[in-house]
């Protein structure tokens, strides 16, 4: 015989599992690691003095857990950074740090950032907007001050000439400010030529002084980039003595071996900011107010008196920033092992919790299912015990032998007992009750699981009970659905399958049809 099981407690038991499993997971995100942050790093230029800045910044970076840097390179392009930055944000950055190519180029972009509630850091160069979270930068209007003052210093009669970067750039303006103010403090005046951070602009300047006039110079060029191709100008007209460089950056392997050559006089030392504006990237990320908005790095005049010193100085960073480097792999390698090693503990746990809760369903629901069940039986077996007709006198065989069914099954003879029809009343009961569940039995099970032919068993139920096996059958079921709900514990769409019906909708037309109510009416009344 097929036995089908129903049992609408399944999506219930995968939706309790579910839940533990949602809980369990936001338990390890709350106390566990943090979602990987992503900062975006949108640089208008390229450089030895930016690329120290993007190792400073992802040096900074690797000190905090879960943080990771891109960084996009518009090469002195304000259309391209544009274009990156609305890349970066497709990404997913949690935060951008930008250093625009000039005020107004990306201004409008930064807005739009800014808009999206993405935030934003400055560094270097400012733009003209006030939607940002934090601006890092060296004093470029010191650097332009110290310069001037320089040159004051030095000065023996010389022409001033200062060759600026992108005039349209806050930095370079602050320095050309800067420079001449503090040139007109001493009664001195300068000549200034716009560059745009062109080393070929800044050679074809030198060569037209040089051509001109057999004056001395002393030329403030606003990057030790172009002092370079200057003095690869001067040298080419045999005019290095006629004139007297001073750069700005000053960084180790470019600013002070020149100085250490005796190419360059001096240089102002520039700082990037990097780690200032990654640790203010740190602190907006992780909801910690700011000590400022706006901070301004002093920068420091490096020549002959010093330069030894800050090489060294710069060596030595240069080599804790190699070990530190070093040390940030292997760092990395760490985390993404122990990343691992958590996910699998999380697995675990979340297998060992959901053993334990399974383990708890099936108990309670096996106990819950048995109580159920034998107080199914025993309302059964009240059920059919009153339906049996009980003052129907005992059969006796007619005259010329023995009565039989149509069928040709022998009736009950006189020395069948009470007991007879009360065991057998029991075994359909156990039969019944066993397969009330199951949507598929038919009369033809029931006879067999009685070790019956289908008309005796037909008949013999008819005579006991007053029903046919299927219409028993299905009064059975609705009055064990009827106490079921008396009871409590399920659903109307749950005792449908326990009861053996296969479609809630067919179960509430045959419940409403024997007991008068649907199931629901049935429930509140």
């Amino acid at each position: 015989m097929k036995t089908v099981t129903h049992s609408s407690a399944v999506p219930q038991v995968l939706a309790k599992f579910l839940l533990v499993i949602s809980l369990i997971l936001a338990l390890f995100s709350c106390g566990g690691s943090h979602k990987s942050r992503l900062v975006g790093v949108s640089q208008c230029a390229n450089g030895i003095w930016r690329q120290t800045m993007n190792g400073e910044i992802r040096r900074e970076a690797t000190l905090h857990d879960n943080v990771e840097i891109t960084v996009k390179v518009a090469d002195d392009d304000p259309e391209l950074q544009c274009r990156q930055i609305e890349e970066l944000v497709d990404m997913g950055i949690d935060l951008l740090i930008v250093s625009p190519w000039s005020v107004d180029d990306i201004s409008k972009t930064i807005d739009k950032v800014k808009a999206m509630g993405i935030p934003v850091v400055l560094v270097d160069r400012k733009a003209n907007t006030s939607r940002y979270d934090a601006f890092v930068a060296g004093d470029n209007l010191e650097v332009g001050r110290l310069a001037g003052e320089y040159v004051h210093n030095i000065y023996k009669g010389e022409k001033i000439v200062e060759m600026q970067g992108n005039i349209t750039a806050a930095p370079v303006q602050d320095r050309h400010n800067g420079f001449v103010q503090e040139l007109e403090k001493y009664g001195l005046s300068c000549q200034s030529f716009n560059c745009n951070w062109e080393r070929e602009t800044c050679r074809a300047m030198v060569e037209t002084l040089l051509l001109n006039t057999k004056d001395k110079y002393i030329i403030f060029c606003h990057n030790d980039g172009m002092v370079f191709d200057a003095v690869l100008e001067a040298r080419k007209h045999h005019a290095e003595d006629r004139i007297t460089f001073i750069g700005v950056d000053g960084i180790c392997g470019e600013g002070i071996d020149m100085i250490d050559r005796g190419e360059m006089t001096a240089t102002v030392r520039y700082p990037t900011g990097g780690k200032m504006a990654m640790q203010a990237a740190i602190k907006i990320m992780n909801g910690e107010k700011l000590e400022w908005r706006d901070t301004l790095i002093r920068p420091i005049v490096v020549d002959k008196g010093n330069a030894t010193a800050m090489r060294a100085q710069d060596e030595t960073i240069l080599s804790i920033n190699a070990d530190n480097d070093r040390l940030g792999e292997k760092l990395s390698g760490v985390r993404h092992l122990l990343s691992i090693t958590e996910m699998g503990l999380i697995a675990c746990v979340v297998v060992v919790v959901l053993c334990v809760f399974l383990g708890i369903y099936l108990h309670r629901t096996n106990k819950k299912n048995k109580r159920l069940r034998l107080e199914a039986e025993k309302r059964l077996l009240q059920y059919l015990s009153e339906k049996m007709d009980t003052s129907r006198p005992p059969l006796t065989p007619p005259q010329g032998g023995e009565q039989s069914h149509p069928d040709g099954t022998p009736l009950p003879t006189v020395g069948e007992s009470e007991g007879a029809s009360v065991n057998f009343v029991l075994r359909l009961q156990e039969v019944l009750s066993a397969n009330l569940h199951n949507p598929d039995i038919t009369a033809d099970d029931l006879a067999v699981e009685l070790a019956m032919g289908r008309s005796q068993f037909y008949h013999r139920v008819k005579e006991e009970t007053g029903y046919g096996p299927k219409e028993l059958l299905r009064i059975a079921r609705l009055k064990q659905a009827a106490l079921l709900l008396e009871t409590g514990g399920h659903t109307i769409q749950e005792v449908c399958y326990l009861v053996g019906f296969s479609t809630p909708s067919y179960f509430a037309k045959c419940f409403k049809e024997y007991h008068g109510l649907s199931p629901s009416e049935y429930v509140k009344r």
